[in-house]
Parts: C-alpha cells; structure tokens; sequence
C-alpha cells in the first residue's frame, strides 16, 4: 500500500477452513477495462517490442502487487508483473514478446551556432542542439493491428521540439502512441532539442 492508505476486504459468503488447512480465497472476480498494445523501450533497442496490455482498475478496489497470467482468446498468452494500481489507476504491463512486429530506428544528431561574441576576452558560442530518431514499425500480423506504445528515456536537459508531443509523461519515459495496420507499417519520429553555451579563452 502507498501514501498510507489503509484498506480491507470482504468476501460476500462465509468461508470454513479447517483446522491445519489453507485456502484461496478470491476477492475480486470482475472485469477490467483495458486494451492491447504493443511496447517498445527505446532504450533497451531491441528488434521486438513486448506484447502487452494497458489496463485501468475500474473494479471498484485496490489491486494488490503480484504476478499474473495473461489468456487471449481463452489461451494462454504470458504472464505479467503487477504494481498496487489504486482504484481509477492505469498500468501498462508487459507478457510475451511480439514477434509479428519488427522495429528498426534512424538516429541523427546536429547542432547549429546560434550567436558568436566575445565578452573579457572570452569567445562565448550559443549551440542550439538537435537530436532526432525515428521508429519504424512493420506488423506482419494480417490479421489483427497493433497498437505501438513507444517508451522513450525521459532527459529534462532536453526539449521536445514543437510537433512532438507524448500522450503520455512520466519520471523516466516519455510515451508515444502509434498504430500499425494489419501486415502494414508505422513510425514514430521524436525530435529533441537544447541550446547551450561553450566559451573559450581568446590568445
């Protein structure tokens, strides 16, 4: 439990354990709202991005860290790692790696001196910094779309440039949202940019 919070539950019918015996008891059976998605950590660069699920605890109670496992379609699909969700909570968890869909990236650096001048006889240049690195997604499922969550390593010394904006922002990642259609393809281009300043002594 976080923040202090205190809570407890209760079971809807009484429940006899007999004496040097356990059980399980269930103490949710509900549904929870949620979607497919497919999430791609750009910093760990790999060729697939995982299979996953973006849920929201609309059961009414707090759910409880754990592990869980995943069924789609009624088969078994992975097993996820799940953190306390509060109630109206979202969590993104990861199950299975998706093999269907392949990732590649460009990655491009420039900089451009911005303002040159000299104060006390130092030489003090103004460099504006551009990083840009575009995803590109290819879904070999005909069958069925993918929904692409780009996780991308969060820097505060860098902005992101006017037209890129995650749907998403947390501590550490930014997130970017993408749809790939049935054996089609996607991409994601994220664009960052800082400016700086570098002096040097004049002779």
């Amino acid at each position: 439990v976080e923040s202090g919070e205190v809570f407890q539950f209760e079971v809807d019918h009484p429940v006899t354990v007999e004496r040097q015996r356990s059980a399980m008891i269930p103490i949710i059976n509900t549904g929870l709202k949620g979607r497919r998605v497919s999430i791609y950590t750009a910093s760990e660069g790999g060729q697939h991005p995982m299979r996953g699920l973006e849920i929201t605890n609309s059961s009414g109670l707090q759910l409880m860290p754990g592990p869980i496992s995943v069924f789609d379609d009624g088969a078994y699909a992975g097993d996820a790692q799940v953190s306390y969700v509060p109630q109206g909570d979202k969590r993104l968890l990861a199950y299975a790696l998706d093999l269907d869909v392949v990732a590649t990236s460009d990655d491009k650096g420039e900089e451009e001196v911005r303002r040159v001048r000299v104060v006390q006889g130092l030489l003090e240049l103004q460099v504006k910094y551009r990083r840009s690195v575009t995803y590109a997604f290819g879904n070999k499922d005909a069958s069925r779309p993918r929904t692409i969550i780009t996780e991308y390593p969060r820097d505060k010394s860098w902005d992101l440039a006017e037209g890129t904006k995650p749907f998403e922002t947390t501590e550490s990642v930014l997130r970017f949202e993408t749809t790939a259609g049935p054996g089609g393809s996607a991409a994601q281009k994220i664009v960052l940019e800082r400016t700086a300043l570098q002096s040097y002594q004049l002779a």
